[in-house]
């Protein structure tokens, strides 16, 4: 393995072959860069601070939107990376050094990895996937990729025009929707009340396949083979079952990507929750005690805190005290993660993996569980996000059968005459491109009584 270099492959743009800077390393730096910056100033990663992270936006200032949580799960990036760095000090991992990833590329996969997720959540994502399941499929991550790669404003045909490397380490699931939709059950005439049976999978979106086949070309044709072909799984994942195929493998730098977010999911959700009153820190601390209580125990030498430490911040009701305690566990996760080799694949990109050690994955299990059984799936949450899937089931129906008529010009002109995929893919870009506010105006514009404006937004 150690026999594969750092190629300038990895800085290509897929509008160019040519990245103008004869040392990898450098080019990796200045690219990466360039690609955080094209994230930071785009319209879609604006839109983010619009989008639901837990709760709807405009419930409560403090909670975090989309936009709130891409930026925090970027700063955790950006310490995995240096924790990365730190591994690499050491002789058994100094083969590490050619391909540590730059803090910028990890910040920019931190900053992208939500962009492509509709409003309302993921209620969202399963009424587009619905009306999708005969064109491609939707699923948010997926969406992502076809955002930063077709759809974005900074190139004509390639999107935000990311180098390789970039969106490789965007890509959680580098499998096709038609490689791993289960057998969905028929579509009624009448959208369903209850979507569940349309969950989307964990995908790419069909029309990405060229996209795909051109982020793995450097690979190894095994490599290749063994990263995009999906294996059956049966397991529990964020309260939903899932049991079919799933995509298995990820780059180094996405699985760095994937722990910042879910570390951020576990303890950030967690501190929206008590901060606003949707669970009390007596309920909190009833129900978590023995986890919190393990965390010192396992934390290491001059940081190792009391035992009573995290139960007694939480306990207390102090905001500022939360915090403490909400900081210091982020901390205490980061410090857990440790570097793999799996020892299955020829490449380094692959075959390297940032990993949580055991006992630090299974706290996270368990807080992430307690999210999402404890906030997210309160009925009070739920509902919200029930009105809004309502909300993009009109629409997508209204723009669908009118489309010269209700769709901007600048998207009707894209739909092929006759050719139902591209009608359908087009009114689903241009939905899952809204924030919450932007598809509840739209919606109120379209269906409730009142004359509108011809200069409200369109």
């Amino acid at each position: 393995m150690n026999a594969v270099t750092c190629g300038p492959e990895w800085g290509d743009r897929r509008s160019s072959d040519a990245v103008g800077i004869s040392s990898p390393w450098a080019a990796f730096h200045f690219l990466a860069r360039i690609d955080r910056s094209r994230l930071t100033h785009s319209a879609a990663f604006r839109r983010l601070q619009g989008k639901t992270q837990v709760v709807g936006v405009g419930e409560n200032e403090f909670f975090r939107t989309r936009l709130t949580h891409s930026l925090e799960v970027a700063q955790i990036g950006a310490t995995l990376a240096d924790r990365l760095l730190w591994f690499s000090g050491r002789a058994e991992w100094s083969h590490w050094v050619p391909w540590l990833p730059p803090e910028h590329l990890i910040e920019t996969a931190c900053l992208a990895h939500d962009i492509g997720h509709p409003a309302f959540g993921h209620n969202g994502e399963k009424i587009l996937n619905y009306f999708m399941l005969d064109h491609g499929g939707f699923e948010g991550n997926g969406q992502t990729l076809r955002l930063l790669t077709k759809l974005g404003e900074y190139s004509d045909g390639y999107g935000y025009d990311l180098t390789r490397r970039s969106l490789l380490a965007v890509v959680k699931y580098p499998v096709l929707f038609a490689e791993v939709a289960p057998d969905y059950p028929s579509r009624p005439e009448r959208v369903p009340r209850n979507l569940t049976a349309w969950h989307p999978p964990k995908c790419l979106l069909d029309d990405e396949a060229a996209v795909r086949d051109w982020l793995v070309a450097p690979f190894s044709e095994a490599d290749r083979r063994r990263f995009i072909t999906p294996q059956e799984v049966e397991k529990v994942e964020a309260g939903i079952p899932i049991k079919g195929l799933r995509a298995r493998y990820k780059s180094l730098d996405c699985s760095i990507m994937e722990l910042a977010d879910d570390i951020a999911y576990g303890v950030h959700d967690l501190e929206d929750a008590l901060a606003v009153g949707l669970l009390s820190p007596q309920q909190v601390v009833a129900d978590l005690d023995e986890l919190l209580r393990r965390v010192p125990a396992l934390e290491q030498g001059r940081k190792r805190r009391e035992a009573d430490y995290y139960v007694s911040r939480i306990a207390s009701g102090e905001p500022r005290l939360l915090k403490q305690a909400i900081t210091n566990l982020v901390h205490f996760l980061v410090t857990q993660t440790v570097p793999v080799e799996l020892g299955l694949f020829d490449h380094p990109l692959l075959d390297y993996q940032m990993q949580l050690k055991p006992e630090g994955a299974e706290i996270l299990r368990q807080l992430k569980g307690y999210v999402f059984d404890q906030v997210i799936a309160q009925p009070r949450i739920r509902t919200l996000e029930y009105k809004g899937q309502q909300i993009i089931a009109e629409l997508f129906e209204a723009f669908r059968d009118n489309p010269k008529d209700l769709l901007p010009r600048s998207l009707s002109a894209r739909i092929e005459p006759g050719c139902g995929h591209s009608l359908h893919r087009t009114v689903c870009d241009y939905i899952a491109s809204m924030s919450d506010g932007e598809a509840t105006a739209i919606y109120q514009r379209l269906f409730l009584p009142g004359n509108g404006s011809i200069f409200e937004p369109w």
